[in-house]
């Protein structure tokens, strides 16, 4: 879920010089509602780890090292969810193609599937081969460099939600 605010107003005072100004009216600024946009993946298709773009509801993402999972296995909250893979050398890349602005929090639900082994492990069982860590990374230069805002997510096998709150006001994009 990422929750995105936009405002702005402009008063046009350009033909008005110095103490010149003539307006007398009292002006009420309404404050913008807040929104929010969903991507879920429910949306698009991608059923190979090799590196591309999908659409969805909300844009194009990048995919590589990650598919649209579909299995039974894959942890999700609808009929789709992204599958990063990852080794201890690299891990899976989702990447907004899009920018956004006016964020005020950005939520990312993440959990371990153990697909190497074929079975996902009980709940709350984490072998030492069963790990998995993400981070999120903004850009603010249209996806040309990322920085990691928050810490280091620690999967467990229980989809769990993660909150980011963002104080950027300009366009930006996320990867995972």
């Amino acid at each position: 879920l990422v929750a995105v605010t936009a405002a702005g107003c402009k008063k046009d005072n350009k033909n008005l010089g110095p103490g010149n100004s003539t307006d007398t009216t009292t002006h009420t600024v309404t404050p913008p509602k807040p929104y929010s946009i969903t991507e879920d993946f429910e949306v698009g298709s991608k059923t190979g780890y090799a590196a591309g773009d999908v659409t969805t509801i909300t844009g194009t993402w990048n995919l590589d090292d990650a598919l649209l999972g579909t299995d039974p296995k894959d942890a999700k909250n609808g009929t789709k969810s992204i599958r990063l893979r990852g080794t201890a050398a690299a891990g899976g890349i989702a990447t907004m193609k899009y920018d956004v602005k006016h964020l005020t929090s950005i939520s990312i639900k993440s959990a371990l599937t153990n697909f190497a082994d074929k079975a996902r492990p009980a709940t709350g069982v984490t072998p030492p081969y069963l790990k998995g860590n993400w981070e999120l990374q903004e850009s603010k230069d249209g996806g040309k460099t990322f920085a990691k805002i928050g810490g280091t997510v620690k999967c467990d096998t229980v989809l769990t939600a993660t909150v980011f709150a963002i104080t950027d006001t300009v366009p930006v994009r996320f990867r995972i």
